[in-house]
């Protein structure tokens, strides 16, 4: 007889003074759901939870802790009630990190490799993971035989633990030769220019790791293995292998999807990756969507003329439907790209383009619109600094842009002015699996020279589903003497946003902007911010997060609607 299914209606928590009961609950499966369906009672799954808890009081500094608890069951509605109580017991400190072994690095450069707290909770995790760490920084020193081991003497009268690391460094390796294998079509110079491990340096694992994640980026290999030519016996010194696997150079993509911002959205690409076996690349691409076109004509050469900088020359047209006008550019450009390290890239980027407009109100005359249109001679650098720890959902880490532009004077020209933009996005983590993510953006446009005015087609709009979201597509910011969106000169926007999980892949999230654009810096107003707020879901899938959210208009004038919904794909920052 089977009896009644019961389900997960209460979970309770008891005696956790250390943490609040939200950072707890969301160790726990067993739980209530908010929405959905309420999962089935697990009596093997509420010990587990009861296991969980009791090590994650352990993880930091609580070694006495301990989670027990009941269960009460109601037949006649089927509902299950979990009650757990922790007895957290005394948090044990960190009192002492001691080295021995160690000739190559001095103490205090050691604990600063182990990111220990001395004087902090004692988290037996992370002292676990110290040793992890300094066993890494010497294998990439080129100790390929180094040995780091740990011992730990906890004083239980004291509350406090000693960590003590033994530290065997063992031969230092350098690299002898470097062979490379596998490749057919492209030439071996290609692989090398990406080698970064060279005969007579030590031999490095994160010199190998890099090596192999370069080679992987040219888009020309199926596998790439870097690794000791033979095994490591104890000698001074061993070759490098770099095996490689060609792939298809050809191909052909058709691509489509759906977003309120495009609406619906078409593109194609065909393209050859390995010209002249070289890795230069020429595609030709095509975009069209409901709020214009694109084709192209591109060229790429990676590690353009020996350098760090991969090259990207272009030939286009594009054509985009703003609120009250189009632009249409027909024009060429070429871009510098380096990245700078780990966090750091670099960029360069001139363009020349004929820039025109249509479909402008009647009311305006052609000498209006001879003031926007005309040549654009541009020359852009931007410089980039990615700390997010996953770039595809971040949870912690920060992003920031800085980028300017000079246009006309000594590039010629029909316009001149100058712009700069600077942007920067936070993300704080509030608990293992909430974020809260803040923006802020700021930009500036000034005509000089010859040009009393910036180009329609250049100034900043506001509005959509990646600023200001209780808006429509660029409908925020000064307007003409005929009502028409025309832009402004300065701009300034922030958002913030409680990034939570709902369930599996499915993210919740509740977010604010505000946000506006002036005709000019000397008209900035921080007291006339535009607001909006709402609330979304995010599909976090293994290319994008797929992105939903409604938002509301706060302060909604006339023509404008009060609220907004938006489906696209990625975070809005």
């Amino acid at each position: 007889m089977e009896g009644p299914r019961h389900t997960v209606h209460e979970a309770a928590l008891e005696g956790n003074l250390a943490f609040d009961r939200g950072e707890l609950m969301g160790i726990l499966a067993q739980r209530p759901r908010r929405w959905g369906r309420s999962l089935p009672f697990d009596r093997h799954a509420v010990a587990e939870d009861r296991r969980r808890l009791g090590d994650y009081y352990r993880a930091h500094g609580f070694l006495v802790a301990d989670v027990t608890g009941s269960e009460t069951l109601e037949a006649g509605t089927g509902r299950a009630a979990v009650h757990h109580h922790v007895t957290e017991g005394p948090r044990y400190r960190l009192g002492r990190v001691d080295f021995s072994g160690a000739e190559v690095e001095s103490a205090s450069r050691l604990l600063e490799l182990t990111a220990l707290s001395v004087g902090g909770p004692y988290n037996p995790i992370e002292v676990d993971a110290a040793r992890a760490r300094l066993l890494d920084h010497y294998r990439n020193l080129g100790y390929a035989y180094a040995d780091v081991s740990l011992s730990v003497d906890v004083n239980h009268e004291l509350h406090a633990a000693a960590a003590g690391y033994q530290i065997v460094e063992g031969t230092r390796v350098f690299v002898g030769d470097v062979i490379l294998e596998g490749y057919d079509k492209t030439r071996p110079e290609v692989i090398r220019r990406r080698v970064t491990v060279e005969p007579g340096e030590p031999y490095s694992r994160r010199e190998l790791y890099e090596t192999r994640r370069d080679i992987f980026a040219l888009g020309l290999f199926s596998s790439v293995t870097v690794e000791a030519a033979s095994p490591m016996v104890g000698e001074p010194t061993a070759d490098v292998r770099v095996a490689v696997e060609e792939g298809r150079f050809a191909r052909l993509r058709l691509g489509g999807g759906y977003a309120t911002l495009y609406g619906p959205r078409a593109s194609a690409e065909a393209a050859y990756s390995n010209l002249f076996g070289r890795a230069h690349a020429l595609g030709l691409l095509a975009e069209v969507s409901d709020i214009g076109d694109e084709e192209s004509l591109y060229y790429q050469v990676p590690r353009f003329l020996g350098s760090g900088y991969d090259l990207k020359s272009e030939l286009y047209h594009r054509m985009k439907d703003e609120p009250s006008f189009d632009v249409e550019r027909m024009g060429g450009s070429v871009a510098l790209h380096r990245r700078m390290g780990r966090r750091w890239t670099v960029s360069w980027k001139y363009s020349l383009e004929d820039l025109s407009l249509s479909d402008v109100s009647v009311d305006r005359s052609r000498l209006d619109l001879r003031e926007s249109e005309g040549m654009l001679s541009k020359l852009a650098a931007a410089l980039v600094h990615d700390a997010r720890d996953l770039p595809l959902d971040p949870h912690r880490g920060s992003l920031s842009r800085l980028e300017v532009e000079l246009a006309g004077g000594p590039l010629v020209g029909d316009f001149d002015f100058v712009t700069a933009a600077c942007s920067r996005a936070w993300f704080l983590p509030t608990s293992r699996s909430t974020t809260l993510a803040l923006y802020g953006e700021v930009g500036w446009l000034e005509p000089y020279g010859r040009s009393e005015e910036s180009p329609l087609g250049e100034r900043f709009l506001l509005g959509g589903d990646d600023t200001l979201r209780g808006f429509e597509r660029d409908k925020v910011g000064p307007r003409d003497a005929y009502g028409k969106y025309v832009g402004g000169d300065a701009m300034l926007l922030l958002s913030a946003e409680y990034r939570f999980p709902v369930y599996k892949r499915l993210r919740g999230a509740v977010f604010y902007d505000t946000g506006n654009v002036w005709e000019g810096v000397s008209q900035l107003d921080p007291g006339d911010l535009r607001q909006s707020a709402g609330a979304g879901l995010r599909f976090i899938s293994p290319v994008a997060a797929i992105r939903v959210d409604a938002a509301v208009n706060l302060e909604p004038k006339e023509h404008e609607d009060d609220w907004r919904l938006h489906f696209s794909i990625g975070h809005a920052f």
